[in-house]
C-alpha cells in the first residue's frame, strides 16, 4: 500500500467498527492515536500507532501484550472513571497542533457510543481548527459561521442538523437553499440536501449546527 502523508492531520482510532478501507486515510496521518481496541486493530494491519490510550478492558491478554511491546508510548486509565476513553485521546491530542482531526471507530457499533461521540464533537468542535467523524458511509463536523464546502464524488447528500435548541442558518448552492430560516431542534427540514455545483456556501446566523454528509 503506497501511502503519501497529510501534512498536520492527527488520526484516532477506537475500536467500533472499523475498516480495511479506511486504512489508506488513516496510515497518511502525521500522528496516529490508537484508543483501546482500535490500538490492536491497527497492530494488527502492520500500522503501529504514536501513542496507545484507554483503559483497555477490550483487548486480549495478548492484544495487551504487543501494544506494551510496539507502541512507543502507552497511557493507561482505570476502567472507573469519569470520561470515555475517546475524551481522554481528545485531551491528549490537544497539545498537538494540527489543520484537522479525524475520528474513526466511533459510530457504528453501539448506539450510547455514538451519541456521545456526537456529544464530543459538539464540544470539542469548538476548541479544534476541524474536527470529525468518519465511518464507511458519513462524515459528521462542526460547522463554522462562515463555511465553503465542496461537492465530494465520496458523499451524495449533506444534511444540516441544529445542536442547539434552535439555529438560524443560511444555505446557498445547494439544491434546497433558504435565507436565515430559523430551524428548531426537532425538525427534520436538514435531511438529505445535494449539492447543485461544485461549491456552495452555509452561514450560521445563530446557534450550533452539525452537518453529515453521507453516500447513497
Amino acid at each position: 500500500m503506497k501511502i503519501t502523508k497529510t501534512e498536520n492531520q492527527i488520526a484516532i482510532v477506537a475500536g467500533g467498527p472499523l475498516s480495511d478501507g479506511f486504512l489508506p486515510d488513516i496510515a497518511a496521518c502525521r500522528v496516529i492515536i490508537g484508543v483501546d481496541r482500535g490500538a490492536a486493530w491497527l497492530l494488527k494491519r502492520h500500522i503501529v500507532a504514536a501513542v496507545a490510550i484507554g483503559d483497555f478492558d477490550s483487548v486480549s491478554r495478548e492484544e495487551m501484550t504487543l501494544i506494551r511491546r510496539d507502541i512507543p508510548k502507552l497511557i493507561t486509565y482505570p476502567r472507573k472513571k469519569d470520561q470515555t476513553d475517546l475524551e481522554l485521546a481528545l485531551r491528549y491530542v490537544r497539545e498537538i497542533p494540527a489543520d484537522r482531526i479525524t475520528l474513526w471507530g466511533v459510530t457504528g457499533g453501539r448506539v450510547d457510543h455514538s451519541l456521545a461521540a456526537a456529544h464530543l464533537l459538539e464540544t470539542w468542535g469548538r476548541v479544534f481548527t476541524d474536527l470529525r467523524i468518519r465511518d464507511g458511509n458519513n462524515e459528521l463536523f462542526l460547522l463554522p459561521r462562515e463555511a465553503i464546502l465542496e461537492r465530494s464524488g465520496r458523499y451524495r447528500y449533506i444534511s444540516f442538523l441544529p445542536l442547539s435548541r434552535s439555529a438560524v442558518i443560511t444555505l446557498r448552492g445547494f439544491r434546497y437553499e433558504v435565507a436565515k430560516h430559523n430551524v428548531t431542534r426537532p425538525s427534520t427540514l436538514g435531511i438529505s440536501n445535494e449539492f447543485s455545483g461544485k461549491k456552495a456556501r452555509v452561514t450560521v446566523h445563530k446557534g450550533t449546527v452539525l452537518a453529515v454528509r453521507s453516500s447513497d
